[in-house]
């Protein structure tokens, strides 16, 4: 993983749901899709399922602009979920989990990035 490059990952019994989903929503952002690139990662099949499982997004971006670019995408699609799941962003050794949509934490995993980058 590069230093511009952003893991999301999510938890809960929706985890592959909720992961397509998100993946739709950056796909349709032109802004994203113009300064970023987005990919979807799977996971090897565990023992007792038939095929290959969604574990995660991985998102490479341009600059560090697009961290916020990607928080404000991030804020629009969560308003839309009816069920909030846990989601893990993770960027080099940093990893901010986000349980709530406060504002607060949203300015938090901007600034850790910024700083992160710099």
């Amino acid at each position: 993983m590069t230093a511009n490059t952003i893991r999301i990952g999510m938890n809960g019994e929706e985890a592959g749901k909720e992961l397509q989903s998100f993946y739709n929503w950056l796909r349709s952002d032109e802004d994203i899709r113009q300064h970023a690139r987005v990919s979807l990662q799977w996971r090897p099949p565990q023992e007792s399922e038939m095929g290959t499982a969604l574990e995660a997004i991985e998102l490479v971006l341009n600059n560090s602009f697009e961290v916020a670019n990607l928080t404000l995408a991030y804020l629009a699609w969560r308003y839309t979920r009816r069920e909030k799941p846990k989601v893990t962003f993770k960027r080099g050794d940093l990893e901010i989990t986000v349980e709530r949509d406060d504002e607060e934490t949203m300015k938090k995993i901007i600034q850790s990035f910024k700083e992160d980058s710099e």
